[in-house]
């Protein structure tokens, strides 16, 4: 495929999960992405979630994961000439994306007034967690209480139970957002030459998906509940128990006509022809009695040919795969999902491939996450001009390097 974004160059300012998945988005479309990060600062992801032993910020799963495909420069922003490095990068480039909360940039002197200043059609996208105005804009944000504060968290969840997290899926919603805002902006940029500031409110973005709860209570003024599994409109709906621990079949049935498919699916027990299941609205009143009998069925199966026989009958279902089903998946595997790339510190290993097909063909990873400082002298030298003894200088001092300080 021809990379569509080939040409276009993007400041990586961002850590942890929102910006680094937004970047590697446009990266799998062939932007260019430099990574800054600092040996006194890396990027939150490196520090743990699994990565243990010698050089254990090389090893992190989770940064591994979401870094796939970019460049890796360090540059100490604290010290001037840290900055002005940045500086003479932002005038060579089309895009810079940060989240860092609204006020470290203007700390650094690096906010969009004084950037477009050095280059006049540059993209900066910035994603704090509130924005860049309003009473909570100098608040500290992370999946975990922006989902709170949306409304995701507290309709989330069984109604005899607490609010729940949704598993900090707020960070790649976001991260979405934010590579689409950059498409956007590119194309507004063609069209008329402008550069553009984008203020992307993470609580925003995720106040979005609160939009049905929201809409019920001023229609109706009720405040909806949670449902757990519950589904308004379906029954049963729900996951199901199978062979082996902590094993489990999702199972969800529009309609009389997706009932009579499971029904036959089951061997058509003589309960299912209960008068309490006699009709949509009969079967959601008696859910409890209902999921019961279901899930007798579904404990002498496997979750995997539970999934196949049902949807061999027609009924939406899927087992609700681990880590280790998703490695060993043929379906995945049949399409090429896993790419395999050799990593420094880590060895070859399977990555997961963007996730869609062009004229049938897959489209590849060129290159794994980069290690720390990994890209130091092609960027601070080749494409800045910094000589040899200059960037010797710059590491003596600590201002680059490819070891976390303290480490």
């Amino acid at each position: 495929m021809a990379s569509f974004l080939q040409g276009v160059r993007v400041i990586d300012l961002s850590h942890w999960w929102a910006g680094p998945y937004a970047t590697m988005a446009l990266a799998n479309m062939g932007a260019e992405i430099i990574k800054v990060e600092s040996i006194q600062r890396v990027d939150g992801y490196r520090g743990g979630y699994a990565a243990t032993g010698e050089r254990a910020w090389e090893k992190a799963p989770t940064f591994l994961a979401f870094n796939l495909g970019k460049l890796d420069v360090t540059l100490d922003l604290n010290r001037p000439q840290g900055r002005e490095l940045l500086l003479r990068l932002f005038r060579v480039s089309d895009v810079v994306i940060e989240n860092y909360s609204a006020r470290v940039m203007a700390n650094f002197g690096l906010s969009y007034e004084n950037m477009r200043k050095e280059n006049p059609t540059m993209i900066y996208v910035s994603m704090p967690g509130f924005g860049s105005t309003g009473p909570w804009q100098h608040y500290t944000g992370f999946a975990f209480n922006l989902e709170q504060l949306s409304g995701i968290a507290h309709h989330t969840g069984f109604a005899d139970g607490p609010p729940s997290n949704i598993g900090a899926a707020a960070d790649p919603i976001m991260g979405l957002y934010g590579a689409f805002a950059v498409m956007t902006a590119l194309e507004h940029r063609r069209a008329t030459g402008e550069g553009q500031l984008v203020d992307l409110a993470h609580v925003e973005a995720l106040t979005t998906f609160a939009g049905a709860p929201v809409l019920e209570r001023q229609l109706t003024g009720r405040l909806p509940s949670r449902t757990g599994n519950l589904h308004p409109s379906a029954a049963p709906h729900g996951f199901y128990p199978c062979k082996g621990d902590d094993q489990w079949v999702a199972i969800a049935v529009y309609g009389d006509a997706d009932w009579e498919r499971l029904v036959e699916a089951m061997g058509n027990p003589t309960w299912a022809r209960d008068e309490r299941f006699a009709d949509q609205v009969s079967r959601w009143n008696h859910q409890d009695e209902l999921n019961g009998h279901i899930g007798e069925w579904t404990k002498g199966l496997d979750k995997h040919q539970a999934t196949t026989l049902l949807q061999q009958a027609g009924v939406a279902a899927g087992a609700a795969n681990d880590a280790r089903d998703l490695i060993e998946d043929d379906h995945l595997k049949s399409r090429g999902f896993y790419q395999r790339m050799d990593r420094e510190e880590v060895g070859p290993m399977p990555y997961p491939r963007p996730s869609y097909l062009v004229d049938g063909k897959p489209v590849r990873w060129t290159r794994p996450a980069p290690t720390l400082g990994e890209d130091n002298v092609p960027v601070l030298q080749d494409l800045l001009g910094l000589s040899p003894s200059e960037l010797s200088a710059l590491e003596n001092d600590g201002i680059i390097g490819t070891t976390p300080l303290g480490s």
